[in-house]
């Protein structure tokens, strides 16, 4: 596992008094709403350069090291269902938008592979602001303390 994907696995920065599935939810939270700021812009430059050169295999390295950074995220996310059935339940809370990031993972996917065919199924630019304009995107945003885009 390289330094940036434990980095994002890391809870130590989480307040001490946060029990330690609040430590876990807090902290791959914190680092998803990082990694989906910066991969969809990374995204959208990639995907623009894919369209205009054809997916070489610099493109292709970074699509696949960035799908591997959100996949790393989301695989925890996902080992602890019930905590994330607790925050969709929280009052005040907006549950974590996986589907918008499963959106961006799944494109980065696409753009990793051999196929320039494939960026036909993959978001195009426009579709990953669309994801930004969610209400339920920008609220879960703004309940980690980040601001989308456009704001």
């Amino acid at each position: 596992m390289n330094e940036l994907r434990r980095d994002m696995l890391d809870d130590s920065d989480a307040p001490a008094e946060l029990s330690d599935d609040l430590k876990f939810l807090a902290s791959r939270q914190a680092s998803l709403a990082a990694l989906l700021l910066d991969h969809a812009q990374l995204y959208k430059t990639l995907y623009d350069a894919s369209r205009q050169q054809g997916i070489t295999h610099e493109i292709a390295t970074a699509a696949l090291d960035a799908a591997g950074n959100l996949a790393t995220v989301l695989q925890e996310l996902r080992s602890r269902e019930d905590l994330q059935l607790a925050l969709a339940r929280a009052p005040g809370y907006t549950p974590t938008p996986l589907i918008a990031v499963d959106q961006l993972f799944y494109s980065f996917v696409l753009l990793a592979g051999p196929a320039d065919a494939q960026l036909d199924a993959a978001l195009p630019p426009e579709g990953v602001d669309e994801l930004f304009r969610s209400q339920r995107v920008r609220d879960w945003l703004h309940g980690v303390g980040q601001l989308a885009p456009g704001e």
